[in-house]
């Protein structure tokens, strides 16, 4: 598991984004989690089947949504997103 960002609005919610897998050249998909102030939480985190996904960025806007910025990357493309949660 690899943390590649953490965002805060308020000690009771902060967010963590990154990628989990089993090794170099395998299968990897994205996470988010969610600190409430007592604890981490799973949120949602989109996840391509079979390639290679991380999530890079988060940023945690108080009263709207958490956006984050999505790398997806195959063997030929690596096509950028952001996304948003609510």
């Amino acid at each position: 598991m690899v943390v590649w960002s953490v965002a805060a609005a308020s000690h009771g919610d902060v967010w963590a984004v990154g990628s989990e897998g089993d090794g170099p050249g395998q299968a990897r998909n994205t996470f988010a989690l969610c600190y409430n102030g007592t604890s981490w939480q799973p949120g949602p985190s989109p996840s391509t089947s079979g390639g290679e996904a991380d999530l890079f960025r988060v940023a945690r806007i108080p009263g709207t949504h958490q956006f984050s910025g999505r790398s997806v990357r195959t063997r030929t493309q690596r096509p950028n997103l952001i996304e948003s949660y609510g």
